[in-house]
This record gives C-alpha cells, structure tokens and sequence, in this order.
C-alpha cells in the first residue's frame, strides 16, 4: 500500500495576475511551505480547485509562493483574475509521466532527434507541449500542432 502523503491546509485564495503579464495568472500559498514540506524549494502537489482534479508545483517566488493556473483551468473553473477559489491540495510523490497521444508519439518516432530531446524534457514542459496539441478542436489544427511540435523539438537545442 501507497505511504499516506502528507496533507496540506485547505484554503481559499484568490487569482492574481502580474502587472506585467496579465494573461498569466496564479494563488499565493498561504502557509509556510518550508514549515509543511521541510523545504523553500519548488513542490509537486495533487489537490483540487473548487473540487476539480489539479496537479502541478508550488513555486517559490518573492515573499513566499505561488501555485500556477493555466488558461485552461481557469476557463474550467469559469473564473478570472480577482476570483476566489477553494483550494486542497497534498503533497504528490507519484511519478509524473505524461501520456502522449498516439499522433504525437508517431511522428516523435519518425525523427529521432525530436524524440530524444522530448523525452529529456522534465514533465511540465511535455504536459505543455501535448496539452497544446489535445486541446486542437480541429483535426486540421491538432495535425498542424504536431508537425509544428516535432519540428521545433528536432531543431531545438536541449537546455542545460
């Protein structure tokens, strides 16, 4: 049986935006995560928003930390900057893999190098690049999406 994670406060936290990028946007932490998980360092975290599954990391930033929320979460919330949410969250020790769509995982095949640096990437850089393709609402569109994705991963140079 599975070691019982650690459990983290319920709260409630309100959507902000940075001045600077406003489409951006994210909660404040609202507890001492060095307190809670022994560390000021970035942490994998499973829980909910308003009772919908999320799964990502608190991030330090200035002041404390922060937990992202995608364009894509808040549209399935149905909430916006200024927003209030309710938050559980837990600490995730489960192995993050990404599941990858068989159009994708084909054409990662077909070139090598592609595939090579996609998998080098860490988990939140390829659950982007595969929610960008699955989130195509045309056939078209989602093609396009992972011709574009294998050719700007078989050129790219792998960071660090």
């Amino acid at each position: 049986m599975a070691e019982t994670a650690t459990p983290m406060p319920e709260f409630d936290a309100v959507i902000q935006s940075p001045p600077d990028a406003p489409k951006a946007a994210y909660i404040h932490v609202p507890f001492d995560v060095k307190e809670v998980f022994g560390t000021r360092a970035r942490v994998a975290v499973k829980g909910t928003f308003d009772n919908r599954e999320y799964r990502g990391t608190i991030q330090p930033m200035t002041g404390g930390h922060v937990i992202g929320l995608s364009a894509g979460m808040r549209k399935a919330l149905g909430k916006t900057t200024g927003d209030t949410i309710h938050v559980t969250m837990e600490m995730d020790s489960e192995e993050r893999a990404v599941e990858i769509p068989a159009d994708l995982s084909t054409a990662l095949d077909s070139r090598p190098a592609a595939r090579d640096h996609f998998n080098k990437l860490p988990y939140s850089h390829q659950k982007e690049y595969v929610e960008h393709i699955t989130e195509a609402k045309k056939p078209e569109t989602r093609a396009r999406r992972v011709e574009k994705t294998v050719e700007t991963l078989a050129r790219a140079p792998l960071e660090r």
